[in-house]
């Protein structure tokens, strides 16, 4: 059977007929039941007709990614250990920049310090008030200059560093405490839901939480049977 006379034979009878039905009197009901089976059985066909194709284009796929992967692995390995590396130099050129430009900045500080006091004493020497304003004013606007010491990292071309702030849980039971009372804190921690589901049915509502409640969901399901 190809993709055509499947479509032909199985889905439109089938989705024709759907359109048919009425649910109304209990008899409907049964006649619905049984129908149901019918559509069961044209969705099995239906991946029956694709499961050796996908089966083969599955472990081709699978074949093609593990082969990828296999060879990124050292790749990506390699990249990460230079980078690594690479961040490491940075990190010792940044902390000496520092180092140099807080250097200099204590000297001129210094400097424009040892300025003020000449200019000061200066002050206190002159008689005319006009001069004592006009020396103090001079020593109040000796301001030292903002240094700043040039990177020593090479420029090299589609390489960009990036810093990025991220948030660490370091104490789990503190920062649920926290988020307690804090809503802005709380609507970063989300629910596993899976999980959730896991305990529902495991305790069948006999265990309870605040704020979460377990309850009997009722659905449908129907087998080819």
């Amino acid at each position: 059977m190809n993709e055509a006379e499947l479509q032909e034979t199985v889905i439109s009878p089938i989705t024709d007929q759907s359109l048919s039905i009425v649910v109304k009197t209990p008899d409907q009901y049964i006649s619905a039941d049984d129908f149901l089976r019918e559509i069961k059985s044209g969705q099995k066909q239906v991946v029956g007709f694709f499961a050796d194709m996908k089966a083969k284009a599955h472990a081709a796929w699978k074949a093609i990614t593990s082969k990828e992967a296999d060879l990124l692995k050292p790749l990506t390995a390699a990249e990460g250990a230079v980078k690594i590396k690479m961040l490491e130099f940075k990190r010792i050129q940044d902390q000496r920049a520092r180092e140099e430009r807080n250097r200099l900045q204590a000297k001129a500080d210094a400097e424009a310090e040892r300025k003020r006091k000449a200019l000061q004493k200066r002050a206190e020497k002159l008689k005319t008030p006009e001069l004592i304003e006009e020396a103090e004013q001079a020593a109040a606007e000796v301001i030292a200059p903002i240094v700043d010491v040039a990177s020593t990292i090479p420029q090299t071309k589609g390489t960009v560093f990036k810093k990025t702030w991220k948030g660490f849980v370091v104490d789990k039971k503190e920062a649920l405490l926290e988020a307690s009372g804090n809503p802005v804190l709380a609507a970063m921690f989300e629910i596993d839901e899976g999980k959730l589901n896991k305990m529902a049915v495991a305790f069948k509502g006999e265990l309870q939480f605040p704020g979460i409640e377990f309850r009997e969901v009722e659905t449908m399901a129907k087998g080819t049977q």
